[in-house]
């Protein structure tokens, strides 16, 4: 489906460049395309696939193809400048945390294209736009909620819980539509929200969910990439319920993953990849991406894999669950329901 990948030099002195890649398909001299991430790749979530999408843009448009992991925060903007120094046709950033470099950046190589991934530059209302940037947002609260209502359907103890990987706008937005979700079904239930102050600490994520677990919590969602894996680990030891996030990881724990926060991250950067191919570019632009733009999605039939697999409860509460959870999404998109998109650092529900 993708591009042979293939080894490039890319002579950035300093920097560690992963691969790159790429077809004469398109045009002799491809244009280049550089994914710069602020996570590892192999995170089994959005690097991951943030990575395909990158693949997809060489398959498909012939781009010559590379990805750099820029981990630690002080290097993010010698990182950026760096490799828009080298002239690349376009360049993609990953998340907040890297927004001030991008914006020192973009503001210095204005000729330059940037795709600012899940980063909130060119707001309404802001100051100043930048022409050379288009950046995106991610509002996955209504997948959330819905989640969080299948969660609460189905749990024994009525005591649930968030593992995120930090505080983060659109993390704290999908973890309170998933506790507004639960509430909905069950009015004394109780959320408790963790935090493991990383998106790569499986082991922390692990901890977390233990501990959850040995206060009678059997049901926990996760927002915390390749931590995540932990939790599905912890929770799989206790026997519990786990919903992930973005990525599909049912075959780690077919009786107990009910679901993820699906996100389909590739198209962020296949999509900036067309816009560059086609000469299209749509700079000092600010772009939601939600459940209404088949960006996020439930995961139904993962659900419904889960509901044959699962020995957690019987048959009618697993259909009863799947049936509230598809009840609320029809309400939400026809709607009849609104769902806040709550930004705030969740507050633990109940006792």
């Amino acid at each position: 489906m993708f591009g042979n990948r293939k080894a490039a030099a890319v002579g950035l002195a300093g920097l560690m460049v992963l691969g790159a890649s790429g077809s004469a398909l398109a045009q002799d001299a491809p244009r280049k395309v550089m994914l710069i991430g602020n996570q590892r790749f192999g995170d089994q979530g959005p690097m991951d696939a943030f990575s395909a999408g990158l693949d997809q843009c060489a398959s498909e448009f012939g781009f010559e193809i590379a990805k750099l992991e820029s981990i630690d925060p002080a290097g993010y903007e010698d990182d950026i400048r760096a490799v828009a120094a080298e002239g690349y046709d376009l360049i993609l950033t990953t998340f907040p945390p890297m927004t001030p470099a991008q914006v020192t950046v973009a503001k210095e190589f204005a000729d330059q294209k940037f795709r600012a991934i899940y980063q909130f530059i060119n707001m309404p209302g802001d100051a100043e736009i930048l022409a050379n940037v288009s950046s995106t947002e991610y509002q996955g609260q209504t997948v959330g909620y819905i989640l969080g209502v299948v969660a609460a359907s189905l749990s024994k103890s009525g005591k649930l819980g968030v593992v995120a990987g930090s505080d983060d706008p659109t993390v704290n937005s999908i973890a309170n539509a998933w506790g507004q979700g639960a509430l909905s079904v069950n009015p004394d239930v109780s959320v408790e929200y963790g935090v493991a102050g990383s998106y790569e600490d499986p082991a922390k994520g692990k901890e977390i969910a233990l501990a959850m677990a040995s206060r009678g919590v059997d049901v926990i969602a996760t927002q915390a990439a390749r931590t995540q894996l932990g939790v599905i680990e912890g929770a799989k030891e206790q026997g519990i319920l786990v919903q992930g996030d973005v990525a599909d990881n049912f075959s780690l724990y077919p009786e107990g993953f009910v679901g993820y926060n699906a996100l389909d991250f590739s198209s962020d950067v296949y999509l900036a990849c067309k816009e560059v191919a086609e000469d299209s570019w749509t700079g000092g632009t600010h772009t939601v991406l939600d459940l209404a733009t088949d960006t996020f999605f439930v995961p139904w039939d993962v659900i419904d894999a889960w509901s044959a697999a699962q020995t957690f409860t019987d048959a009618d509460t697993a259909a009863a669950a799947i049936a509230a959870g598809k009840a609320a999404e029809v309400a939400i998109l026809d709607g009849s329901l609104v769902v806040e998109n709550d930004m705030t650092f969740p507050v633990n529900i109940g006792g």
